[in-house]
């Protein structure tokens, strides 16, 4: 997000349970238009934007240690705009069909 000065690099995440927002760790960078995916306990911060260019940093979040660290093996294409969407039911719910 962004407020009158800039990107921020506040987070923040809602909890169900208690039915309120909570603040986590800063992400090490001010960003704005950033994409997002998660995959288990850790949220992929991808691209965005501060101002000059758009970047091409992957961050990770860790949920359970509350840490962010930055993906040096890989580099994100900057985008403008960014969709994934992956459905994978594992086997859960599959049932055999007898004709």
């Amino acid at each position: 997000g962004q407020n009158g000065l800039g990107g921020l690099d506040n987070v923040e995440y809602y909890d169900i349970k208690l039915n309120e927002w909570k603040m986590v760790s800063p992400m090490p960078w001010k960003g704005v238009t950033v994409k997002c995916a998660a995959v288990g306990s850790i949220v992929y911060v991808l691209a965005g934007f501060q101002g000059v260019g758009r970047l091409g940093h992957i961050l990770e979040y860790n949920t359970e240690t509350d840490k962010w660290v930055a993906n040096s093996k890989v580099r994100a294409f900057p985008v403008t705009s960014c969709l994934i969407c992956v459905v994978d039911t594992c086997g859960a719910n599959e049932e055999t069909l007898e004709t």
